[in-house]
């Protein structure tokens, strides 16, 4: 199972480090913005070994609104995070679901925010690990886990 695989390395990457591991995702799909993977993710997190913490865009959304944030103050706040995270989580669905319409993802916008700052520092980016779904399995996203500042 990709999550678990996931898990195995960020657990073998950490196994040196008490220290937290912060992780962006990004959706490739701006319309499926509650993948599988995702829920799969919080499951695990429960019983990780590792001090992890998950920012999503509705995560970032809902965060914003708690602040009173208007549209530049939540750009800014994710730029921010974005900028300091360890990795980038980036989801993509091989069989795109719509799952968007909250009322903070409508407003803010926050994948599409992350994307194109994803899409602008995919150079200073290195592919850390990914999965490989089987094509008819029941698990149909591909995770692709990202680092900055380790290019050789």
């Amino acid at each position: 199972m990709p999550v678990a695989e996931l898990f195995d390395f960020l657990d073998a990457e950490a196994a040196d480090s008490d220290s937290r591991r912060i992780i962006v995702t990004v959706f490739e799909d701006d319309n499926d913005t509650a993948p599988l993977a995702l829920e799969l993710i919080y499951d695990k997190l429960k019983n990780a070994r590792s001090d992890i913490r998950i920012f999503t865009p509705m995560g970032f959304s809902i965060e914003s609104k708690l602040r009173q944030y208007g549209y530049k103050q939540n750009e800014d706040f994710i730029k921010g995070v974005f900028m300091s995270v360890d990795y980038i989580l980036y989801i993509k669905n091989r069989r795109p679901q719509f799952t968007m319409g909250r009322f903070e993802e409508r407003l803010f916008r926050n994948n599409e925010i992350l994307k194109d700052m994803f899409f602008q520092d995919k150079d200073s980016l290195k592919l850390m690990w990914q999965s490989h779904p089987e094509p008819d399995n029941f698990f149909s996203e591909e995770l692709l886990l990202y680092r900055f500042g380790v290019n050789e």
